[in-house]
């Protein structure tokens, strides 16, 4: 574990390893704040960013088949980290004690998939691999399930009022305070195959499908909003990310390390490709920051920021020049000022390495 200043790009701190009983940890989350990272794997760990001290290691459960972490969250207030296990139960934590909160909670008969809380912090929701989407608090989980046989990503809605799941060819979503189903969003597009979406305000979804259509929808009718755009470069094996307020979709395709940003409302591309000249690159993940201004992709080896006003990139948050180390998460705190970065050890892929920078 490593904490770098990306001004400077010097050590903050001492560098640790974020194993947990012998198993490194892929799942992560920064803390609403900033100054928590937690990292799933065989256990919970909790590390301090500002120090890169491990506060505690959190087990999840008898040593069996399945007792890992899938699935990290914190609440909106940070106080509390759910974790999804691969086994399909769920567990609330006091992120200040490492307690369990309530009861472990079961029901789905596969991984979880995903997992996030509602603003408010009251619900949270989960997919997993058996097709089945919950909502839980802490006694009470209200099961849903649709059409298609998997989800795989999910997100609610800023008003807390729905609950949005993607499939291979539609976008489910449910009401929160009765789990009824609420229309189906079809944006498979022509070839098929839902890529991305990001849930907006005012009960709308923009959708990203792998022939490259992005569409405006109503989610209350299930309707398109305006007429779908097109851009180029999306298809199924390729990476995609939407900012926040939905109006840049990032496509990036790994083979060649190269990332484009474009308009969502328009198909326009903005800016210059963000390429990486290395013949050994590959991209593995892309998150943007919550305000849209950066864009962070991990590569093969290390991690960039990117501008995304000017498509240059801003700064190299961690890079490896003695093995590869392929970027498995990407985190941006709720404020935008704190990155965490978990990567996999190229060369025996046990060991994980973490960091967190602060950007200004």
């Amino acid at each position: 574990v490593a904490i770098y200043d990306t001004d400077t790009f010097a050590l903050r701190g001492p560098i640790i390893k974020a194993v947990a009983n012998g198993a490194a940890g892929f799942q992560i989350a920064l803390s609403p704040d900033g100054h928590t990272i937690a990292v799933g794997g065989n256990s919970l760990i909790l590390l301090d960013s500002d120090s890169g001290k491990e506060i505690r290691t959190i087990s999840l459960g008898a040593s069996r088949a399945g007792s890992y972490a899938t699935a990290v969250a914190f609440s909106p207030d940070g106080d509390r980290i759910a974790t999804g296990r691969g086994d399909g139960a769920v567990q609330i934590w006091d992120a200040h004690t490492g307690a369990q909160i309530g009861p472990t909670l079961t029901g789905q008969t596969g991984q979880t998939s995903a997992i996030a809380f509602s603003p408010d912090g009251r619900q949270l929701a989960t997919t997993g691999i058996d097709g089945t989407l919950r909502i839980w608090n802490i006694k009470v989980a209200l099961p849903m399930s649709g059409p298609e046989p998997i989800l795989t990503k999910v997100a609610i809605s800023p008003d807390g009022r729905r609950i949005v799941a993607l499939a291979a060819t539609v976008v489910e979503q449910w009401d929160t305070a009765t789990g009824e189903p609420l229309p189906t969003v079809p944006v498979g597009g022509d070839e098929g195959g839902a890529r991305a979406f990001a849930v907006l305000d005012g009960g709308r979804i923009v959708t990203a499908s792998s022939d490259g259509t992005l569409q405006t929808w109503n989610l209350d009718t299930g309707q398109p909003l305006q007429p779908p755009v097109h851009i180029e470069g999306v298809t199924s094996d390729r990476h995609v990310a939407f900012s926040a307020d939905g109006h840049t979709v990032a496509v990036a395709d790994d083979e060649h390390s190269v990332a484009q940003l474009w308009s969502a409302t328009t198909g326009r591309s903005l800016g210059p490709p963000m390429a990486v000249h290395n013949p050994i690159n590959a991209l593995e993940a892309m998150r943007f920051s919550p305000d849209g201004r950066r864009l962070a992709i991990g590569y093969l080896d290390g991690v960039r920021v990117w501008n995304t006003q000017t498509s240059q990139l801003e700064q190299t948050v961690k890079t490896y020049s003695k093995t590869l180390n392929p970027v498995a998460a990407l985190a941006f705190s709720r404020d935008g000022r704190a990155l965490a970065v978990a990567g996999a050890d190229g060369r025996d892929r046990k060991s994980t390495r973490l960091n967190s920078s602060h950007i200004t």
